[in-house]
């Protein structure tokens, strides 16, 4: 008996409901979304809003652990990304928008821009390799000229 109490702690359906239970911004899918160009709270909020759905900003903020005067910030740069659609209402709510609409394409076009990033520097490693066999020519060493004045002195101090 006390090891299924142990197992299933009791949830209140507040809890649940706000999703308590479950860590809502999970740091590797934050981490990943900042590589992709987000700010830590717009990654933060995204997570929370396509694992949660449509919430509002008190709520996001919570799940999201984002600080309240933050999230506005936060949301209207997630909408000027097109990762976020404002419900009308009283309060206002968020919800995000599919990241097969979205993330899908701009990862994908992440990808294709770093294949060809590939090449060019495989190009450029080949370019310096046959570089080194093709240019022969010696080094220029320099030659420097002195002007020695007053060699009475010079020459007595070297003797010394």
């Amino acid at each position: 008996m006390m090891t299924s109490s142990i197992l299933n702690p009791a949830v209140n359906d507040n809890d649940r409901s706000l999703g308590v239970k479950v860590l809502a911004a999970d740091e590797f899918s934050v981490q990943s979304l900042m590589k992709l160009g987000l700010t830590e709270y717009e990654a933060r909020i995204y997570v929370v809003l396509t694992k949660m759905g449509p919430r509002n900003a008190s709520e996001i903020s919570f799940l999201g652990k984002v600080p309240r005067p933050k999230t506005y910030g936060a949301i209207r740069g997630l909408e000027s990304k097109g990762l976020l659609r404002i419900v009308p209402g009283k309060p206002e709510r968020y919800m995000a928008v599919s990241p097969n609409d979205v993330l899908i394409p701009l990862v994908e076009k992440l990808n294709k821009e770093t294949t060809e990033c590939v090449q060019v520097v495989e190009n450029l490693a080949m370019a310096f390799e046959s570089s080194r066999y093709v240019y022969t020519e010696k080094p220029y060493e320099r030659y420097d000229l002195w002007s020695v004045r007053a060699g009475t002195r010079c020459t007595s101090a070297s003797r010394t």
